[in-house]
């Protein structure tokens, strides 16, 4: 009933959805603070990039709280225009625990804010509406760490790249003085 809803207002089409960004420098991670998937995620985005700043909003993941508090984590990251990137993490468990992410109201939340969503429940064969309605998908909180790109790989190209200018540059004044 909930996904039928949310097909009819159009937040689950493709087309409304946002690209993450290239280099994010801040990452706004609405989990729970004492949580195992709050552990993976920011391990996972410092191993891949260890400059980038990772603001946590706490919240319930499960339970009579966890909408509100899931609500309002969302909403304090999308007022921060210093996040780049919104990403919510949980990790797995029963359809029952993982309700909250079908709940319509924090799916609304996340299709409405400005600032591009991901993310990244359970495991690879956890589903829901939270994950349909996001500009991303993960498949688990440590995949979450995929929000930046390598920083060696990024050092790499870019050495690359100087080297091919140095290159260039050696080239055109070869040529300017000898032509």
């Amino acid at each position: 009933e909930n996904k039928q809803r949310l097909q009819e207002d159009g937040l689950l089409s493709d087309d409304r959805k946002q690209s993450l960004p290239e280099l994010p420098r801040r990452v706004g991670l609405v989990t729970s603070a004492d949580s195992d998937a709050r552990i993976d995620a920011v391990t996972a985005i410092h191993d891949r990039y260890p400059d980038v700043d990772i603001t946590v909003q706490d919240a319930s993941v499960q339970g009579d709280d966890a909408l509100e508090e899931l609500m309002h984590g969302v909403a304090t990251l999308a007022k921060d225009p210093t996040i780049d990137v919104i990403v919510f993490t949980r990790g797995g468990g029963a359809d029952k625990t993982l309700r909250v992410f079908n709940e319509t109201p924090i799916c609304r939340v996340i299709a409405d804010t400005d600032t591009p969503t991901a993310v990244g429940i359970g495991h690879e064969d956890d589903r829901t509406l939270a994950d349909e309605v996001a500009d991303f998908r993960f498949m688990t909180p440590t995949q979450a760490g995929d929000v930046v790109p390598e920083r060696a790989e990024l050092d790499r190209e870019r050495s690359e790249l100087a080297a091919g200018l140095d290159t260039a540059y050696q080239n055109a004044v070869e040529t300017e003085l000898t032509g």
